[in-house]
């Protein structure tokens, strides 16, 4: 089984995606993959194409995270997929990770930026306190200097304590895929603020799924009107719900084969 962030995506991968095509695998193996991402709108690759084309349609059944993924598969390489949700929707719980919370009184803007700008610290430092809230960093800090090359080490926070962040957070700004898919998973009152347009199909295929599509953001100056509108979880539930439903029966279908 493949699965499933970013698995097919050759530009991060280069020739290693063969191998999460499963090239490895005997023939007469039995292939499937659960919520596999291509990270791209289109498959752009045309010198790693036809090896590729050749290992997925040796699979026996795939299903992909985005919408994007499902027309990758049918208009570049002739191949039906099934659109499921990421994994980590999957758990019920990730209390025996981070414990159980009380964010009541929590006045956190919590923020996981994975590309910057060279204005992002001094933008993001300013809304925080046009908020009136305490700013968390999550892409690690600064833990000390190193003696005369005036440089710092950074440490960057464990799994749990990067859990513990985004589920006891009052606001959540990211690009990440993940940090946006637990900002759901807590109820959090999230905006997305893309870095790379063309991968952003990995955040905009769930948030339209579920009603979320004007959580996107283009400056950080827009941020703090679309934070001031709440989400109704009520209603993503219930959509998240549905997705979930059908995303286990497919894993179920996976395993029987």
């Amino acid at each position: 089984m493949t699965g499933s962030d970013q698995v097919w995506n050759p530009d991060i991968l280069g020739d290693r995606i063969y191998t999460y095509m499963l090239d490895f695998a005997p023939s007469e193996s039995r292939k499937v993959s659960y919520a596999a991402s291509f990270g791209n709108s289109e498959w752009k690759d045309s010198t790693r194409y036809q090896y590729a084309k050749k290992l997925l349609s040796s699979y026996n059944r795939i299903t992909v995270r985005e919408d994007s993924g499902v027309n990758i598969l049918k208009d570049t390489f002739g191949i039906d997929g099934v659109q499921v949700l990421d994994p980590c929707f999957l758990i019920r719980d990730y209390y025996e990770l981070i414990g159980r919370i009380d964010n009541s009184d929590t006045n956190n803007l919590v923020v996981f930026k994975l590309v910057q700008s060279s204005t992002w610290k001094s933008e993001i430092s300013d809304l925080s306190k046009l908020m009136g809230c305490n700013l968390a960093e999550l892409n690690g800090k600064y833990i000390s200097r190193l003696g005369l090359l005036r440089g710092f080490n950074q440490k960057h926070p464990k799994v749990s304590e990067w859990l513990k962040q985004i589920a006891t957070a009052k606001w959540v700004i990211t690009d990440s895929f993940h940090c946006m898919v637990f900002s759901i998973i807590f109820h959090k009152q999230f905006v997305i603020l893309p870095s790379i347009r063309e991968r952003s199909t990995r955040l905009t295929s769930l948030l339209n799924k579920l009603g979320l599509e004007n959580r996107i953001a283009d400056s950080v100056d827009e941020c703090a009107e679309i934070l001031e509108n709440n989400i109704d979880y009520t209603i993503v539930d219930q959509k998240l719900n549905i997705l979930k439903h059908k995303s286990i029966e497919e894993l179920e279908k996976l395993l029987q084969i």
